[in-house]
């Protein structure tokens, strides 16, 4: 007599239709050149690096603005820094900035899921405002300050950004030579 087995709990997983998983399936679908099936540290055409930068980067965005929204209310990591009880309360420049994250942040992470191309017009603003911020107004934010590593790391943002869209440039206008050839 068999005895009776409860089903296996399985895991949640995302649904087929949300964000994150959207993008993975961008990034996993492009195929290399060669016909080989195996994963590749280096993207396949610009569209594969694109896909594989939103991957990753949507996320980061998403979080960025999550770890802002407490600051809106004066709760947050800005806020103690500025020792502000409320938004009101920050400088002006460290509100705007507070403000771009909180809610820049997540509406570019959503583009970058979705795969919009003006979620890149949101990198470059979040990014060159924390660049610009964090080398040339260190004054106007104190007692706010953007750390180093934060700066560089949106200098390699930045520079990604502009070499993928530049690669996707060059791959479009070779397109273009072909077809009219």
């Amino acid at each position: 007599m068999l005895a009776h087995r409860a089903p296996a709990r399985v895991l949640a997983r995302p649904s087929a239709s949300s964000p994150a998983r959207r993008a993975s399936s961008r990034a996993l679908r492009a195929t290399p050149t060669d016909g080989a099936s195996t994963f590749s540290l280096l993207p396949a055409n610009a569209a594969d690096g694109l896909n594989r930068y939103r991957l990753v980067l949507g996320p980061l965005f998403a979080l960025g603005g999550a770890l802002h929204v407490p600051d809106l209310f004066g709760a947050g990591l800005i806020a103690r820094a500025c020792e502000a009880t409320s938004f009101d309360g920050m400088p002006t420049f460290a509100r705007g900035i507070t403000a771009l994250w909180a809610l820049g942040g997540p509406a570019t992470a959503a583009g970058m899921f979705a795969g919009a191309r003006w979620a890149d017009v949101g990198v470059v603003v979040i990014a060159s405002t924390e660049i610009i911020a964090g080398v040339d107004f260190t004054a106007v934010i104190a007692p706010v300050e953007i750390p180093g590593p934060i700066v560089a790391a949106q200098c390699v943002n930045l520079a990604a950004l502009i070499a993928l869209r530049a690669w996707e440039t060059a791959e479009a206008r070779e397109r273009d030579d072909v077809d009219q050839r």
